[in-house]
């Protein structure tokens, strides 16, 4: 089977976004970014109480700190992902795209290939370590942050039988 697909950079940053929220790297680190400073601002807590600082002050510094990590739990993954965002369209603009904007796909009985303007890789099965789907792409990982991204928009015809070949290769 072959298919041709597009790679856009939303479709880029999305697959991105996903890794950081699903995969299990990502997740750690995401879930690291979020509680770094409530863990900052409880040790800062912590030490001053050890320390014999006044209580007043201990309960003042506790509310602006309690109010500084929930301030960061809310808005601190969109920072990270506005972040990642950036990144990405930095490397765009110096002309080294991370991902092919094309690529041909094709299922052979022993491995996946993908053919760009510029390469050729070949993907043996057993190197696959995971298929993700969402409602709008299919995920095949082959490394801790590497996969092919396949957009279902560019496959609406062939879905049924891609589905059929991705479940029949899943671990």
């Amino acid at each position: 089977m072959k298919i041709n697909v597009s790679i856009t950079e939303e479709d880029y940053i999305k697959f991105n976004e996903y890794t950081l929220s699903q995969q299990g790297y990502g997740k750690h680190m995401m879930l690291l970014y979020k509680i770094i400073i409530p863990l900052i601002a409880a040790a800062i807590v912590v030490l001053h109480l050890l320390s014999g600082v006044n209580m007043k002050f201990i309960l003042i510094e506790a509310a602006a700190l309690g109010i500084l990590s929930a301030v960061w739990l809310k808005i601190g993954p969109k920072l990270y992902q506005r972040s990642m965002r950036r990144n990405i369209m930095y490397i765009k603009k110096s002309g080294k795209l991370p991902y092919h904007e094309r690529a041909e796909l094709e299922w052979t009985d022993d491995e996946l290939i993908e053919t760009t303007e510029n390469s050729i890789t070949r993907i043996p099965y057993d190197q696959i370590t995971s298929v993700e789907e969402t409602d709008d792409y299919w995920y095949l990982y082959y490394g801790a942050a590497q996969a092919i991204i396949v957009p279902k928009r560019d496959i609406r015809a062939q879905l049924p039988e891609l589905e059929q070949v991705l479940r029949g290769r899943q671990r």
